[in-house]
């Protein structure tokens, strides 16, 4: 009876905010969590039109709370943090674009000069058609990037940490435009977080090597945590006590197919190497790592590679290969 009562309690409070404006086919899209320094927030526009629109007027936070100590709250209050929030004037991007590449291309999208084709003369169909594209690339590359690092998401106004949160406590979050006229055309993003529900970042289950002449193919199934992870992080070890990551940058299922395979080069094929794999979320927090998956040459090299080839009679010949 209890949670059939909060169901509608809930369902109530979100349809009379989602009366407020109408329009469907464009929107905010939300996410949120519990983590240890509070309620972590990201949120971004459906479209390039939309996200260029936001981006001038910024966005308005709402928080309802819904229970407290596991009770339902029978008026939940509305709390709006600040006026608005907005990007970082471009100035304090300096810092973090010298340690996030993600930072500095969002950055660039936001604040950089625009792009234009030559020989197009002002208000041509084809110059009208370049800024459309443009306008569509900067949204693009800055969602990948703000995928990647949470905190130059939340400097471009895309995202916040409510740190005044309790524990046995629920939220109802609302996001919309600061500007008035823009929210008619936009419609409102919504997350609902509830501490109780809060479940740790999943394991990846499936992670194979398959190893042949100095290179190692790894796949991994990423079915069951498209919707937990943006990316993953592959480590490697020769003793299987220190390891550290294979590439620069996370890695990411770019075709969104259920496997993803990335292959890694190896000093030697007589050594055996461990991997681990973890998934990263949008908020930039780690998963927990699966279990080793070990790779080596005792027993999976198959097709050694020839390297050269003496004949010295009709009878007899000197093949040699790497090792």
């Amino acid at each position: 009876m209890y949670k059939k009562n909060f169901t509608l309690l809930l369902g109530i409070l979100i349809f009379s905010l989602l009366k407020i404006h109408a329009s469907d086919s464009v929107y905010i899209a939300v996410k949120g969590k519990f983590s240890d320094v509070g309620v972590k927030l990201r949120w971004s526009a459906s479209d390039a039109s939309s996200w260029r629109r936001t981006n001038e007027c910024g966005f308005m936070v709402e928080r309802y709370v819904v229970k407290e100590n596991g009770q339902l709250v029978d008026s939940p209050v509305k709390q709006i943090f600040n006026s608005h929030v907005k990007a970082e004037p471009l100035n304090n991007w300096e810092q973090i674009s010298k340690r996030s590449n993600y930072a500095a291309i969002i950055a660039q999208a936001l604040y950089g000069d625009s792009f234009s084709v030559g020989g197009q003369s002002q208000g041509s169909i084809s110059a009208l058609v370049n800024i459309s594209r443009e306008q569509e690339q900067r949204f693009l590359t800055s969602m990948y990037a703000s995928e990647m690092d949470y905190e130059a998401a939340c400097m471009a106004g895309w995202g916040m940490t409510d740190s005044d949160v309790k524990k046995g406590c629920s939220y109802l979050y609302r996001i919309y435009p600061a500007d008035t006229v823009i929210c008619r055309d936009i419609k409102y993003g919504y997350v609902y977080i509830d501490d109780s529900l809060q479940q740790n970042l999943p394991k990846i289950t499936f992670f194979k090597g398959r190893f042949s002449d100095r290179v190692v193919m790894l796949t991994w199934n990423v079915q069951d945590v498209k919707t937990q992870y943006t990316s993953f992080e592959i480590r490697k070890s020769e003793d299987g006590i220190t390891f550290s990551p294979i590439s620069d940058i996370p890695l990411m299922n770019i075709d969104g197919k259920d496997f993803v395979t990335y292959p890694d080069s190896l000093a030697a094929n007589h050594k055996t190497y461990h991997y681990k794999i973890r998934g990263i979320d949008v908020f930039g927090d780690y998963g927990i790592a699966g279990a080793q998956q070990p790779c080596g040459a005792h027993t999976d090299l198959q097709n050694p590679a020839a390297v050269s080839l003496d004949l010295y009679d009709i009878a007899h010949l000197k093949l040699m290969f790497k090792q």
